[in-house]
């Protein structure tokens, strides 16, 4: 009878151990006191320590402690009866790995023995979750932005048709003969102020694409060192200006006058985040490929197609922004100053769609902000 036992319990452990092998999941196993007692893992599991080291070690000997929290509480759930599901967390060879464990009861019959764990890689579906996830952000702040841009372009249009009619009527008044010097600078001051308005018009065009636009061979490098220096005798005493714009770069295709628009936006806006406060402000060109990564964690308006590009950087030591602010910064109307039209970014947008090109954006708040736009460098730049 007893090695009838013995071959029986010979049958179950090599049953046992089949069960094991096919499995793609690992299996630990804990006593009461919740030491490792037993660790399967299949050939391709990633583990964040080897087998051998678990063996006869507690969960806060061996893992990190947000995984001791959760399996602290799994193991209350088990000495109660009850199976305990949950999720964490690993960095493994540098990598990020998300696991799945259901860990159940062991009892000596009614006395809590231990617990058993079955623990599963989720790392591919989180990361497609997260993929997925991502996708359909980008295609709602697509919309969104479409929305708005239809809504701005029939704003401007309109208002534009009746600044029109403002200028127009201001001028036929001021040919009058009879006018008094008062009223010929009231009728100024309307045109003046008409005109800061159709300024305001053209930048809502440009931010939905349907702005002008006059494209010539041009180097950048070039264009923007001529607007930095417009702008230095206007930018605040406690800015420094810095320039990194070397000569012989690829020229790219371009509207000057757009162009030239996006640089002092940009660069007036680097000038307010310094608020009060010391600061530098770095504008700089360079060459970049498709092929080249840019920094984790960066904001890109869209995937740029493979090719060559130059690009446009403007940095600042200012005050950066949070992840709400940077979701937000190039929608029209969006701002975060007491005063202001909100459409400076939505424009340079607009702007950068019209001449197929891209926009990075790294931020962080209390370490500044960098913006790099990528433009083409196409056939006919090189041709030139």
């Amino acid at each position: 009878m007893e090695k009838e036992n013995d071959e029986k319990g010979i049958e179950q452990r090599v049953r046992l151990e089949a069960i094991l092998k096919a499995m793609v999941d690992q299996v630990f196993a804990f006593d009461s006191d919740g030491r490792f007692t037993y660790c399967h893992t299949p050939p391709s599991s990633r583990l964040y320590l080897e087998p051998k080291q678990f063996l006869g070690r507690t969960c806060a000997q061996v893992m990190p402690p947000h995984v001791q929290e959760v399996f602290a509480e799994a193991m209350e759930e088990n000495r109660a009866g009850r199976v305990a599901e949950y999720d964490y967390q690993l960095l493994v060879e540098g990598e990020n790995f998300w696991f799945h464990a259901r860990q159940s009861p062991l009892l000596d019959g009614h006395i809590f023995a231990g617990a058993v764990a079955v623990v599963r890689d989720i790392s591919n579906i989180k990361r497609a979750q997260e993929q997925e996830f991502r996708l359909e952000a980008k295609l709602q702040q697509a919309q969104k932005l479409e929305s708005l841009g239809v809504l701005a372009g029939g704003v401007a249009h309109d208002f534009n048709n009746l600044i029109m009619s403002v200028l127009g009527f201001a001028d036929l008044a001021l040919q009058e003969p009879s006018l008094s010097q008062e009223l010929i600078g009231h009728l100024e001051q309307i045109r003046k102020t008409s005109y800061r308005a159709t300024e305001f018009t053209r930048q809502l065009l440009a931010y939905t694409g349907r702005g002008r636009l006059s494209a010539e061979s041009l180097d950048l490098s070039f264009l923007v060192l001529d607007t930095a220096d417009m702008l230095k005798v206007n930018l605040p005493g406690h800015a420094k200006l810095e320039l990194d714009c070397p000569a012989g770069l690829p020229r790219i295709q371009g509207d000057v006058t757009q162009l030239r628009q996006v640089a002092m936006n940009l660069i007036s806006n680097a000038a307010e985040s310094l608020a009060e406060q010391a600061g530098q402000i770095t504008i700089g060109t360079y060459a970049w490929t498709s092929e080249e990564p840019w920094p984790k964690g960066t904001l890109v308006s869209e995937d740029p197609p493979s090719g060559e590009y130059i690009m446009l950087k403007v940095a600042d030591t200012g005050l950066g922004m949070d992840e709400p602010t940077r979701q937000r910064i190039f929608e029209p109307f969006f701002s975060t100053k007491l005063t202001g039209s909100g459409i400076g970014l939505a424009a340079v947008m607009g702007i950068m769609r019209s001449h197929k090109g891209f926009i990075l954006m790294e931020s962080k708040p209390g370490q500044g902000t960098t913006f790099h736009l990528g433009f083409p460098v196409s056939d006919a730049a090189d041709s030139d």
